[in-house]
């Protein structure tokens, strides 16, 4: 039998090009709500790992460039605390004009990094710091902020992980302020340290995420109303 010309000009005929937008709404429509949720889940979790990667990456260099502090009477200083804690580890001590407060910073080779004005501070101040950032060490909450990290890098969409995440590094801190009064038994002395350490602060950059800070300013009025209550642990 004969094809009729019009049936084989239909099969000839090319097919419409659709344009970018045209086929990502066609896509779009083709998903169902189950494999949305997941691709919008996992962009979430894919932008917040690559920012705590990137955090760790800045304070790294930060602290590969920091200048090691060679004053004798930091390490005497760093000594006796890690004695105190009864710490077995190699801690190094750095300064650099890029921070503006103390701050530890890796687990496997632990750096407290401290401030270029650090070279100023009493004798009395310079204890009471090295005591918290070496509790610090001791805890291993270096670890604990970057697991706290990753749980809201997974959970980025649930409020209440974000919520445990602020609460445990406020609750670190507070720990180891408990260390340093068990130790020296100075609470309104290091209650003005903790204040003028803040007071010092210019600005907090987003990377500071990634460490352990001694003054955050946001939680400091509660930290010190627990430091000068006597019967507060």
């Amino acid at each position: 039998a004969a094809v009729s010309p019009s049936h084989t000009a239909f099969e000839k005929a090319p097919l419409p090009q659709l344009g970018l937008a045209a086929q990502t709404r066609i896509w779009l429509a083709q998903l169902d709500w189950q494999t949305g949720l997941t691709l919008v889940w996992l962009l979430g979790t894919a932008l917040f790992l690559a920012r705590l990667a990137i955090n760790l990456c800045i304070v790294g260099l930060i602290s590969f460039f920091a200048q090691n502090t060679s004053a004798p009477e930091w390490h005497r200083t760093l000594k006796k605390c890690l004695l105190q804690l009864d710490i077995d580890r190699k801690v190094r001590l750095k300064t650099s004009r890029i921070v503006s407060f103390p701050m530890t910073f890796g687990c496997r080779r632990p750096v407290i990094l401290l401030p270029a004005a650090a070279s100023l501070w009493p004798s009395e101040q310079r204890e009471l710091v090295v005591l918290h950032e070496t509790a610090h060490i001791k805890r291993l909450d270096a670890l604990t902020t970057v697991l706290a990290q990753l749980a809201c890098a997974l959970y980025w969409f649930h409020p209440l992980v974000w919520f445990a995440k602020n609460r445990l590094q406020f609750e670190c801190e507070r720990a180891c302020d408990d260390c340093v009064i068990r130790h020296k038994s100075m609470h309104r002395r290091y209650a003005t340290v903790l204040l003028n350490i803040a007071r010092s602060v210019t600005a907090q950059p987003y990377w500071l995420g990634s460490t352990v800070q001694m003054a955050h300013k946001s939680k400091l009025k509660r930290r010190l109303r627990c430091i000068l209550n006597r019967h507060s642990r």
